[in-house]
């Protein structure tokens, strides 16, 4: 504790003797002393994500990090003179370890959550709500940040396809840049913001975790639905309030599903002009009943894809009794000179308009299995607020894949129909920072090894209001 008050006090002499050299040259003595050194936000190998604040960093010796899972605590007055002043009610604070992935590069593992008690800067003592999946993870740079928007904590245990609770699952979330790896007892806990950040002024949020393990995964959905709405909900997941408000939502258990190659993997049967889904895994559901959660179609075609030349896509819809979530995966293997990969969709759905900017947030998302990024990632909410949804006129295409058999969307007051779908020039494959967006999918890591593919759609808030994604292709180039 002492000597990271020296080096912070050393630090308060260069913010404001800048121009002295003899109060950079008494910094760096005393960080050559042993002391925890602090590391400039350009030195990093990770970029500030979108929407976060950096306040600073360390590198700690496995000791020292240690010590982010205890009372761990600075003086706020000098961490003010090096980072300029933070509203002590404004809690928003996070720390992250910088990590290198290998084949992924550098990225933040989530450590633990900090706050602003009186005269002192903090690791929360609240963090136990968080199950205890939070703290230090050995040696390395530790990254403070603080978030321009709420951030709320989600929460909960996962089992691997044994049934056995399991440390070292790793854990990704759709709406943050973060990841973490479970813990004893499958515990777990993601960061995530609590607002639309395209536009914060939104009543709710929606995220997707998911696992992965091996030939397991698994994908939790969740959104914050506010205030009386009229729609019936799910059944709410347990919430836990931390010290400084920020909401916690504790996630029932949940086991993840094997993901066992079938077939032998190639980069044919990609754009299903065969017209089923030879070569795809079985699709992954929690219900359904009769309406058939995946389907090969033809239907609308020129509707759905106004630029393509091909006459089949896959359609994959939460339309059912009480669905939640579908999945469809597939391994493929990368040709040895591909450098992207190009996938062409659509995003359909009964939110669209009347539920936009609720918490009512449809996910749909494309991910590689065992990867800490998302090749694709779109919400009803990002992708509205970008003004990228527009109404189907189509007949054909509102009704599209029998939606009709669904009991569930017997709710939409506009009826048994897709309401809307994202604009055709509007369908780039990945938001690289949550705000903007690129035509592919960097493939290089991967050239001559085989990849999972993982194609999510989620109902998030509710199991109604049914939304489809529709791919045409993917391909390498």
């Amino acid at each position: 504790m002492k000597r990271l008050l020296f080096v912070l006090a050393a630090l308060s002499l260069v913010w404001f003797f800048a121009s002295c050299e003899e109060a950079e040259d008494a910094a760096e003595d005393i960080v050559d002393d042993g002391l925890p050194e602090v590391v400039d936000e350009n030195d990093l190998n990770v970029d500030t994500p979108e929407g976060w604040d950096f306040l600073f960093a360390l590198q700690l010796s496995a000791n020292e990090a240690e010590a982010l899972d205890e009372d761990w605590s600075v003086s706020l007055e000098l961490l003010e003179q090096v980072v300029g002043d933070i509203e002590a009610g404004d809690n928003q604070i996070i720390c992250a370890k910088e990590v290198d992935l290998e084949d992924f590069g550098y990225r933040l593992q989530f450590s633990t959550k900090a706050i602003i008690d009186g005269d002192l800067f903090k690791v929360d003592p609240d963090t136990e709500l968080l199950g205890g999946a939070a703290g230090g993870h050995g040696s390395g740079i530790y990254i403070f940040y603080h978030s321009e928007y709420s951030v709320g904590f989600i929460t909960g245990t996962v089992e691997d396809c044994n049934g056995n609770a399991k440390e070292g699952i790793l854990v990704t979330a759709t709406d943050s840049p973060f990841f973490t790896y479970t813990i004893s007892g499958g515990k777990w806990a993601m960061p995530v913001w609590n607002v639309n950040t395209t536009n914060p002024g939104d009543a709710g949020n929606s995220v997707e975790i998911n696992f992965n393990d091996g030939d397991c995964s698994g994908t939790l959905a969740i959104g914050t639905a506010l205030g009386d709405n009229g729609k019936v909900e799910m059944e709410p997941y347990a919430h836990e309030t931390m010290g400084d408000n920020s909401d916690v939502i504790v996630s029932d258990p949940m086991a993840m599903s094997v993901i066992t190659p079938e077939r032998e993997p190639d980069p044919n049967n990609l754009d299903f002009e065969t017209g089923d889904f030879s070569q795809w895994n079985d699709v992954v559901t929690d219900s359904g009943g009769p309406y058939p959660c995946a389907q090969v179609l033809s239907d609308a075609y020129g509707t759905f894809f106004p630029n393509g030349s091909e006459t089949y896509y896959a359609l994959l819809s939460t339309g059912g009794s009480n669905r939640a979530t579908v999945t469809l995966m597939r391994t493929v293997l990368v040709p040895e000179n591909a450098t992207t990969m190009e996938v062409s969709y659509d995003f359909i759905s009964q939110e669209y308009a009347e539920w936009v900017g609720s918490g009512f947030n449809d996910i749909f998302s494309l991910k590689i299995k065992g990867a800490p990024d998302y090749v694709i990632y779109r919400t009803i909410n990002n992708t509205a607020q970008e003004n990228l949804w527009e109404g189907l006129s189509d007949a054909t295409a509102q009704g599209v894949g029998g939606i009709d058999g669904s009991s569930d969307a017997s709710h939409n007051p506009s009826g048994k129909i897709y309401d809307g779908h994202i604009k055709a020039n509007a369908r780039g494959p990945r938001i690289t920072n949550y705000f903007g967006q690129v035509s592919d999918y960097d493939i290089s890591t991967y050239q001559g090894q085989e990849i999972t593919l993982i194609i999510t759609i989620s109902d998030v808030g509710d199991k109604i209001y049914d939304s489809a994604v529709l791919i045409d292709y993917i391909k390498f180039n």
